[in-house]
């Protein structure tokens, strides 16, 4: 019975061995991260090159379906982009968005494939829709307009963007930014699909995004 003891107590030991090793080996194991809190002032977010958070970005496109009735509503699920931040001169920054168009979804089924085809988008020759700012006109403590040029379909045309703040500062993953964006396109000046009382001209986009400061991918230039 003793060596049935003896026995029992150093198999037990070996078992816990490797857990009171890598407790040893990280000494930080079971302290609580440091609790993250956003900020509204723009100016808590440092100066630099953001990049787009592919996680965490929504770009949604709405538009008036069967005369009025309700909403169609379009999810673009690829997007990419690059943020020159400057919280001291703020109407200096700069961003730049890019958009692949095939990449899109409805609630409808065979919908999407319409909207990306020939017809209307016609993804296969214009792959990628591409936003970049000409001006940035700061309108509040946390509120801003953005003036760019916004490429579809191979046509340009200028795009205004009203922009909110979200929350600034520092994040796990270094400095970031989040702002809420929303603007209105006419379709018929892009040539994307033909012009029709069923589906309506204006184009309604909801952009929901969050940029986290390093390295850019040339957007900008």
């Amino acid at each position: 019975m003793r060596r049935l003891a003896c026995l029992t107590v150093a198999a037990a030991s070996l078992m816990a061995a490797p857990a009171w090793a890598q407790t040893a080996l990280n000494p930080t194991q079971g302290v609580a991260p440091k609790a993250i809190r956003a900020t509204k002032d723009p100016a808590s977010a440092s100066a630099g090159l953001y990049v787009l958070d592919s996680r965490q970005v929504s770009v949604v496109l709405r538009v008036l379906h069967g005369g009025g009735f309700s909403y169609t509503v379009a999810r673009m699920s690829d997007v990419s982009g690059v943020l020159s931040w400057d919280p001291v001169n703020i109407e200096a920054s700069k961003v730049s968005v890019k958009i692949a168009t095939k990449f899109l979804q409805t609630n409808v089924t065979g919908f999407s494939e319409q909207l990306t085809g020939p017809e209307f988008l016609n993804a296969a020759k214009f792959p990628d829709a591409m936003f970049r700012s000409t001006s940035v006109k700061r309108t509040g403590p946390t509120t801003g307009q953005i003036t760019g040029d916004f490429t579809l379909h191979g046509v340009t045309q200028p795009l205004i963007l009203e922009v909110d703040l979200v929350g600034a500062g520092p994040a796990q993953r270094g400095s970031s930014l989040g702002f809420h964006g929303r603007g209105t396109f006419h379709r018929s000046e892009f040539g994307v699909g033909p012009v029709s009382a069923v589906i309506g001209d204006d184009v309604e986009v909801l952009i929901d995004v969050e940029f986290t400061k390093g390295e850019g991918s040339g957007l900008l230039r």
